[in-house]
């Protein structure tokens, strides 16, 4: 159960990786709209990308490369909290945002919308997520990602309760 739950850990640098790697094949059909990769690459990670593809237009390919690049680093970021287990806190926070980026991600496939409004009223929204127009990988990843926060609160958890018996007597 041990090396499950860490093989979970590795799972919020995937949503930043995928989150990267839907920027980059905004480039691929920039650059070769002709071609099926490109388009089969940009919507199999449309789900989880779509509505940061609105919250960061990348208008310029400067500009992408640099929203792609951020999402890159802070999935780099995340690896390297797995291997370094004295940073309890940061992984915390790395963790918890790659949670809530995957929740934002999921917004556009509506998972959260508890009912739809034709009239053009209020929506609203569930805490019990719907997902029946998911891809099945999308919900595995979610799944996992909680696992992984889980972990986090269990290993900050743990360290504050066993943080001063480390520490030798000073009387």
């Amino acid at each position: 159960m041990r090396r499950y739950l860490a093989t979970m850990e590795y799972l919020p640098a995937l949503v930043f990786f995928t989150i990267a790697s839907f920027f980059a094949s905004r480039f691929l059909i920039a650059f070769f709209p002709g071609e099926p990769f490109s388009w089969q690459a940009f919507l199999a990670l449309a789900p989880l990308g779509r509505e940061f593809g609105v919250l960061y237009p990348t208008s310029t390919l400067a500009n992408g490369a640099l929203v792609a690049d951020g999402f890159f680093l802070i999935g780099a970021a995340c690896l390297l909290l797995v291997s370094l287990r004295q940073w309890r806190r940061t992984r915390f926070v790395c963790f918890h945002s790659s949670l809530v980026a995957l929740i934002f991600g999921m917004n556009d496939e509506k998972v959260w919308v508890a009912s739809h409004n034709t009239s053009g009223g209020l929506i609203e929204y569930s805490i019990i997520p719907n997902f029946s127009q998911l891809d099945p990988i999308f919900i595995w990843l979610f799944f996992g990602v909680i696992c992984a926060c889980l972990t986090a609160h269990c290993d900050l958890i743990w360290w504050l309760r066993h943080r001063h018996r480390d520490v030798p007597n000073r009387a």
